[in-house]
C-alpha cells in the first residue's frame, strides 16, 4: 500500500468530514452557545482519561502483535509486506489518541462560563480530534481482529 492511499488518510477525512458538520450545524443553525451547557469541562476530563486509556489499549495491541510474530498469519502478512503497513496503522492510532488526550487536557484550563467564538472554535478543534483519534482507532482495532480471527482459525 502506499501512503498516498484511502486507507492512510481516511481517518483525517472522517475527522474533517464530522467536524465540518458539527461547524455547520452549531455555526448556521443553531446558536453555538447552546453547546456550552455547563458540562464542558466533565466531558473533557472524561475525553482525557478514556483517549489516555485509548493509548494503553492501542500500545497494548502492538505488543501483543509482536508476540505473535511466529504466527502463520503474521509470517503471511510479512511476506506480503502488510506487517509494517500494520504498525504504522496502530503507531498512528497512539499518536491521535495521545494528542487528543493532551489537547482535551489543555481545554481543562480555558473557562466557559462565559463563552465567545474563540471557545466554540477550541471545541471545533477538540471534535476533530475525537473523530479523528476514535477512526483511526477503529481501523485498527478492525485490522486487529481480523488478524486474530486468521491466526486463530
Amino acid at each position: 500500500m502506499s501512503a498516498n492511499s484511502v486507507e492512510y488518510k481516511y481517518h483525517w477525512l472522517c475527522g474533517l468530514f464530522i467536524t465540518l458538520l458539527f461547524f455547520s450545524v452549531f455555526n448556521f443553525i443553531i446558536d453555538y452557545k447552546l453547546i456550552f451547557n455547563g458540562s464542558v469541562k466533565e466531558l473533557l476530563s472524561s475525553a482525557t482519561t478514556i483517549s489516555s486509556i485509548g493509548v494503553g489499549f492501542l500500545a497494548t495491541t502492538k505488543a501483543i502483535l509482536i508476540s505473535i510474530k511466529n504466527s502463520k498469519t503474521m509470517k503471511w502478512l510479512k511476506d506480503g509486506g502488510h506487517y509494517m503497513t500494520i504498525v504504522d496503522h496502530c503507531m498512528c492510532s497512539i499518536h491521535w489518541c495521545f494528542a487528543f488526550a493532551i489537547y482535551s487536557s489543555i481545554c481543562l484550563f480555558f473557562n466557559y462560563d462565559n463563552p465567545t467564538y474563540f471557545h466554540f472554535m477550541v471545541i471545533v478543534l477538540w471534535i476533530f480530534l475525537a473523530s479523528t483519534a476514535f477512526s483511526s482507532s477503529y481501523r485498527i482495532i478492525k485490522l486487529f481482529s481480523t488478524i486474530l480471527k486468521n491466526d486463530a482459525a
